[in-house]
């Protein structure tokens, strides 16, 4: 039976040539695809899965990583990378780094040694460090959710901005003009452009800001959301209403509100960015921007499974969704004026 070798030998092209031939790569002249091809079809060759994986070095394998599988928002984006993936087969290796730099860099160091065909992240190192070693391997990248700077790769993520000032609009009309923001680092592309789309729509209206009630936490976690929180209540600060980053800092926040004796929303108005479980024994729902998680997470998918078929492809794809305002019984009229 004739193998690749032999082909390669017979057709006087590489082994890599007559591989992107067999697996219709588009980036071979068509006059050797048509010379490979004859050759194929002389030597009756039968092509074997694992011999071409071998050749292309693939695994079949993509390598997914994301700061917090506990929260539904990367839960539900990580199904979304799956059910795309498993169109095609391939397997999907799953890392969770906590919110932690430290972390993301060791899982992806395990990830090389390992190998995999493809990389998928949500980041938490901001500047992009933790992933020169991937381009340097020159595999294909994709980020998801969170902006890198430095890093011209593929990327999907939806409008934070537009996110927050749907959230900030809403507020503003049921009556709301002293409203705090609980947040995760402004290093993080999200948190940061969810603060600068709040401010500006304050700003727009002509309501002063005030710092005192812009609270940023190392994490976007409960226990930051409950810690500011509690921070918040403790100083002079007299908020109507708060727009948490996201829904673990929001969690957080109704949790410190509540052992503040503080009701939700009759006292204060709380806000964030991403639903929660439907496990969520929280009372009540939060008023929310949702994010297109599922689809997020499988158009990077999408992205990857291109960029593996085409690796001549050197144009960056951005792909920027529209959220969704989602009004439910935490939000309501300031108590002054109702």
């Amino acid at each position: 039976m004739a193998t690749i070798y032999d082909v390669a030998k017979r057709a006087g092209v590489s082994i890599t040539t007559v591989s992107r031939v067999i697996n219709n790569y588009p980036n071979v002249k068509e006059t050797t695809r048509q010379h490979v091809l004859s050759v194929l079809k002389e030597m009756s060759y039968i092509p074997n899965a694992n011999a071409g994986n071998l050749v292309r070095k693939l695994t079949s394998t993509i390598a997914v990583l994301v700061p917090d599988i506990t929260n539904s928002f990367f839960t539900t984006l990580v199904r979304g990378i799956e059910d795309k993936a498993n169109e095609r087969e391939l397997s999907v290796i799953l890392g969770n780094t906590d919110e932690e730099a430290a972390k993301e860099k060791l899982y992806i160091n395990k990830f090389l040694e390992r190998r995999f065909d493809g990389l998928i992240i949500v980041p938490v190192e901001s500047r992009g460090k933790n992933l020169k070693a991937v381009q340097k391997q020159n595999l294909p990248l994709v980020i998801a959710d969170r902006d890198v700077e430095g890093i011209n790769t593929d990327f999907v993520s939806s409008d934070n901005w537009l996110g927050a000032q749907l959230l900030a609009q809403h507020l503003l009309e049921l009556g709301h003009r002293d409203i705090a923001l609980i947040s995760g680092p402004l290093e993080i592309s999200v948190f940061r452009e969810r603060a600068q789309g709040f401010k500006m729509v304050l700003n727009d209206n002509n309501i002063s800001i005030q710092d005192e009630l812009f609270l940023y936490g190392p994490k976007p976690s409960k226990q930051v959301g409950y810690e500011l929180t509690r921070k918040l209540l403790a100083s002079d600060a007299t908020p109507t209403a708060i727009f948490a980053g996201n829904n673990s800092l929001a969690i957080g926040v109704v949790l410190a509100l509540q052992q503040a004796g503080i009701k939700v929303p009759r006292d204060i108005s709380v806000t964030c960015f991403d639903d929660n479980d439907s496990s969520s024994t929280l009372d009540p729902f939060f008023t929310s921007v949702i994010q297109p998680a599922y689809m997020i997470g499988y158009m990077a998918a999408e992205l990857l499974l291109k960029r593996l078929k085409n690796n001549g492809d050197t144009n960056p794809t951005r792909l920027i969704l529209k959220p969704e305002l989602i009004t439910r019984h935490s939000t309501a009229s300031p108590a002054s004026s109702s």
